[in-house]
């Protein structure tokens, strides 16, 4: 529980309050890979105050659980996806890590 910053999850909830009102339709699917341990606690925190509709545009994945059928495969082409996901993409140097 220590990872859960109060104000952290509170500028959460309103991030998404402010772009459900707003941008209703703009997310197509959001694909979540390798989530941290802590991911499904504020998943279940957070996930009651996300409208149903914009709920099921959400795909988890645990492990490596999208490298196989209903995966990353399904929604985006092998030769954009970075060679570290399975994908053709060769990726040179990692931003930030």
């Amino acid at each position: 529980m220590r990872h859960l910053w109060r104000p952290g999850v509170k500028a959460l909830l309103r991030i998404i309050e402010v772009v459900e009102a707003n941008y209703p339709e703009t997310l197509g699917r959001l694909l979540i890979l390798r989530a941290p341990r802590v991911f499904p606690v504020l998943w279940t925190l957070v996930s009651p105050f996300i409208d149903e509709n914009t709920r099921k545009k959400f795909l988890i994945y645990a492990g490596n659980d999208y490298q196989g059928p209903c995966g990353l495969l399904d929604y985006i082409d092998k030769e954009v996806i970075p060679d570290f996901l399975g994908g053709e993409c060769l990726v040179s140097h990692c931003v930030g890590a």
